[in-house]
């Protein structure tokens, strides 16, 4: 009788302890996302409270990306090295310190030091969240619905902190927006220390040496680290200045010496091996686009929302929420059903082209739209398309990997989408600004000739108050109409880069480059010794 009941008792047992896990990882991950926007819609009231210049206010977002995305490839290499369950309690509890210390913060330089500390946890929280999932959930399955969870996750995470964030500025103080991180991440972390001590696979590799590759952890994290910040000064500054042109150049160069590196090294922390499935190849790509989406474009549509319809944080916020409801509704089912019913070949070229049809029909804004109809029905397109790949590309960046590097695939998803984020947020801001810069110098005759066309018909003269007051009025409406325009222009260049993301998407999946990719096709070279060397 004993032991009947307790046949029973240990799956029970076992899916409570899963679905705690589940829980510790989905509220990791949303806070990571949440700590990124909430801070984004809270910018100007922390700026006016520690009193910074709006050349630094920068950042204060940068200060949490460039660290992120710079080591990635450093945390999954820890990640492997102490263990999934260590990596995770270590980076989480980091993190809520982290928090606690942005939201004490008493000056402009803690607040950037404690973002920095945010970016280095989460780092390495990110490869052992993911990592965790192919451990604690044994069938593919179980698998696909858990990344399915976390992409929804994030995208829940981005819609639901410009809301929190937009009704904690309105009503309260922007140090909440931290003090709520934490409160979420120390109830992960307790959490987790029950959910995961189940955990027997990801111990640690004890063959395993931080030094191992050194050279190759070296160029990878600082040939990223040079190009985020690189697209980060080309939005400070312009894309041709000297600092701009220096990182990027010298961040590329880096990174090609980085897969010539990888391609030689013995045991690789990269192996280019990972690169020879079309499923994860494309998965990167794909992250890469999602990335510049939702830093991009978001950037924008506040800018929009706030600036041009007038709406509060909150509101601009709640805007959001029907591109959050399309990744909520649809996230789960690409990931469950549509991709092993359909497949990637499929779901992958039509996520990127309603990603298009969106982009493009917010293209067509002008300042006379309004939300309802100029960006309501672009939103739920975006949402749609944004859960087509979000999920199945979560999934399949990691499917297939040896146990041993699957804290290297995970920061390698992770990276993708950090450096796609970094990427559009730099370059859609800097083309917004240099195109409304052209637009007014094209149209300063025009502005001159309706300058003076006003003040005659009024008998007003140029320097008397009244005149000076027609004069701004008057240039306050062009530049308005420039902003406009130049969102619409940066919609629709989104629009044809995911237009071409698409047709770049068939070419990857439908073609057999990879069979014939030598790089691609081998494996880690087996550590032989001084004699493999010589050869």
């Amino acid at each position: 009788m004993s032991t009947a009941n307790a046949t029973p008792a240990a799956p029970t047992v076992m899916r409570r302890r899963q679905a705690l896990a589940a829980v510790c990882m989905v509220m990791a991950q949303m806070s990571i996302v949440l700590v990124l926007t909430m801070t984004a819609v809270a910018l100007p009231q922390i700026q006016r409270s520690l009193m910074f210049s709006d050349a630094a206010k920068q950042w204060v977002l940068t200060a949490y990306t460039l660290p992120f995305a710079t080591l990635l490839l450093l945390g999954g290499r820890v990640t492997r090295l102490i263990g999934l369950r260590r990596s995770f309690l270590i980076a989480t509890a980091g993190f809520a310190l982290a928090s606690v210390l942005c939201g004490i913060s008493t000056s402009f330089d803690m607040l950037v030091v404690a973002r920095v500390l945010q970016g280095v946890c989460a780092a390495l929280q990110s490869p052992s969240n993911l990592s965790l999932i192919n451990v604690v959930f044994k069938g593919k399955r179980q698998r696909a619905t858990m990344f399915g969870v976390l992409s929804v996750a994030g995208g829940v995470g981005g819609g639901v902190g410009m809301v929190i964030g937009g009704v904690l500025t309105d009503l309260g103080n922007w140090r909440w927006c931290f003090f709520i991180v934490a409160i979420v991440v120390t109830a992960a972390f307790s959490l987790s220390l029950h959910a995961f001590r189940g955990v027997t696979a990801g111990h640690g590799d004890r063959g395993e040496r931080l030094a191992t590759d050194l050279g190759g952890l070296l160029l990878g994290c600082v040939g990223v680290f040079g190009i985020v910040y690189g697209f980060s000064e080309a939005s400070r500054t312009s894309w041709t200045s000297t600092s701009t042109l220096t990182f990027l150049a010298g961040g590329g160069s880096l990174i090609v010496l980085f897969a010539v590196r990888e391609h030689y090294a013995a045991r690789p922390i990269l192996p280019l091996a990972m690169f020879a499935s079309r499923q994860r190849s494309s998965s990167y790509l794909v992250l890469l686009l999602v990335g510049w989406i939702q830093m991009g474009s978001s950037v924008y549509m506040t800018y929009y929302f706030q600036n041009h319809l007038g709406f509060t944080p909150m509101v601009a916020g709640f805007a959001f929420l029907p591109q959050v409801a399309g990744i909520i509704l649809v996230g789960p089912v690409a990931a469950r059903t549509l991709a092993p019913r359909l497949g990637i070949r499929v779901l992958y070229p039509a996520g990127a082209l309603l990603e298009a049809a969106g982009f493009l029909f917010l293209g067509r804004l002008t300042t006379t739209s309004v939300y309802s109809s100029g960006v309501l029905p672009a939103q739920i397109i975006i949402g749609i398309g944004l859960g087509l790949l979000m999920a199945p590309a979560f999934a399949a960046g990691t499917t297939g990997v040896d146990r041993a590097h699957i804290g290297i695939a995970s920061a390698l998803v992770n990276m993708c989408q950090q450096l796609g984020s970094s990427l559009g947020a730099a370059f859609l801001t800097t083309y917004a600004t240099r195109y409304a810069t052209s637009y007014l110098s094209a149209h300063t005759p025009e502005i001159r000739r309706q300058a003076t066309a006003n003040l005659t018909a009024q008998q007003l003269k140029p320097a008397s108050q009244a005149g000076h007051g027609l004069i701004h009025q008057i240039i306050a409406a062009w530049e308005t109409t420039a902003r406009v325009l130049s969102y619409a222009a940066g919609f629709r260049l989104t629009g044809i880069i995911s237009a071409a993301v698409a047709v770049l998407l068939v070419v990857v999946l439908c073609s057999g480059w990879h069979s014939r990719c030598h790089c691609c096709r081998r494996g880690p070279r087996p550590h032989t010794g001084r004699s493999d060397r010589r050869r």
